[in-house]
């Protein structure tokens, strides 16, 4: 199995996985942002006694597990990033509920920097609606295949360990495909926020070359 994110200013990264039926041992090479944090987990679980005292090898598709989960909560970081960005760009517009942190409303000389930097945080969001989205299809397809894994696999079902292990892959590519799904959502939602304050800044540029204008 060859896993490849999109190359890009967000979380990304590439792992492949290959097991061999025969030897039952399984190589997996990972390369992604923040490596020494997915190594820690990896170390962590695998040196639990769960893990030291089972008499069979780890089940083939955890660093899978792994490897989905921590792409998710980079983006799920990056995503929360991408709120606090837009509720500055809202405080500086003068369209928020309220001034978030010490931000203060622009002058009208510095909207035209204002729409420049909604213009730059409408490409981040689209490379970021297409890495997100790319994320959601890719844990369903992980959990598609893990089920034909798993039948070719032909785990013993009397291995109490080994269910533990298939339980702890499948509930962890499940909940991170429901998490992967908001996160879409609430990116979607932040989208038509920042679209708001485009078109605010926008008409209020356009006012203020129109007083100009009419001043001569």
């Amino acid at each position: 199995m060859f896993i490849k994110f999109p190359f890009g200013p967000l979380a990304n990264g590439s792992l492949m996985l290959h097991h061999d039926f025969h030897t039952r041992r399984t190589s997996v090479l990972v390369e992604v942002t923040s490596t020494q944090f997915l190594a820690e987990r990896m170390f962590e679980l695998f040196s639990t006694p769960h893990y030291l005292n089972t008499s069979g090898p780890p089940h083939p598709l955890v660093p899978l597990a792994l490897f989905v989960d921590h792409l998710r909560c980079l983006n799920e970081d990056e995503r929360i990033d991408i709120d606090k960005s837009i509720c500055h760009l809202e405080s500086r517009s003068g369209v928020a509920l309220h001034n978030f942190g010490s931000r203060t409303r622009a002058r009208i000389s510095e909207f035209a920097l204002l729409k420049k930097d909604i213009h730059m945080k409408e490409a981040l969001m689209a490379m970021a609606d297409h890495i997100f989205s790319f994320q959601a299809k890719l844990i369903a397809f992980t959990r598609e295949e893990s089920q034909k894994f798993q039948t070719l696999l032909q785990l013993q079902r009397e291995d109490a360990s080994a269910d533990r292990q298939v339980d702890f892959v499948n509930a962890s590519l499940n909940f991170n495909g429901s998490m992967a799904i908001w996160t879409m959502e609430q990116l979607h939602a932040l989208r038509k926020r920042l679209r708001v304050q485009a078109k605010v800044v926008s008409r209020r540029c356009f006012r203020n070359l129109y007083a100009i204008l009419h001043r001569y």
